[in-house]
């Protein structure tokens, strides 16, 4: 279960379109989880205050993931995008390593 639930989520060949978008997928998902989880109020960190109930690691691990959301997952849709284009029409595909 462990070694199917891996290759679900990270496939063999993380440069490739499917890698990147999967990639993407699971940063989404867990940005919008602590989101609906309100880790959004202990942000307050960034003023220099004390969030409630002194759980600044939340505001922490809110932070990161945001940043990923706004810079690191359209990174990666635009990338797939370019890389799928460019094997599409240059007729190449990427090497991925065999499975066992």
């Amino acid at each position: 279960m462990k070694l199917r639930l891996r290759s679900l989520l990270f496939p063999g060949n993380a440069a490739s379109p499917g890698g990147f978008l999967v990639r993407a997928a699971v940063l989404a998902i867990l940005y919008l989880a602590v989101h609906a989880l309100g880790f959004r109020q202990y942000t307050s960190i960034l003023c220099g205050t004390i969030p409630p109930g002194g759980a600044a690691i939340l505001g922490v691990v809110y932070i990161v993931l945001y940043f990923a959301f706004v810079l690191i997952v359209p990174t990666l849709v635009l990338g797939s995008g370019i890389l799928w284009a460019l094997q599409r029409f240059a007729g190449t595909k990427s090497t991925a390593p065999p499975e066992e």
